[in-house]
């Protein structure tokens, strides 16, 4: 059913069959990043989903609420400096301008 993932709207739609209906989207999720919370068999679990991306960037299990919240809290520092480091680099090459002018060597 889901073996061809070319559009964002089957990637979203794999990625909400994935999660299921127990999890609950972390409050700190933006459109870059997503994070679902949820616990089977009385195992804490988290999923991370970075863009429109249909598999999960992370889905593990943790011993604890603290080593979860831990992870969550981690992941989004580090697409936060991605998206800044990807930002920062655009703008440089947008703000570049040469010098050169025709027929100069």
């Amino acid at each position: 059913m889901y073996n061809n993932l070319n559009t964002v709207e089957k990637r979203l739609a794999y990625r909400q069959a994935m999660v299921g209906q127990e999890s609950t989207l972390d409050a700190r999720s933006t459109d870059y990043a997503e994070v679902y919370a949820y616990e089977r068999n009385g195992n804490l679990c988290a999923k991370g989903f970075i863009g429109t991306s249909g598999k999960p960037s992370f889905n593990y299990r943790f011993r604890n609420e603290a080593q979860r919240e831990d992870h969550i809290l981690k992941f989004f520092e580090s697409c936060k400096a991605t998206q800044d480091y990807r930002r920062e680099r655009q703008e440089k090459r947008n703000s570049f301008t040469h010098t050169l002018t025709v027929g100069q060597l």
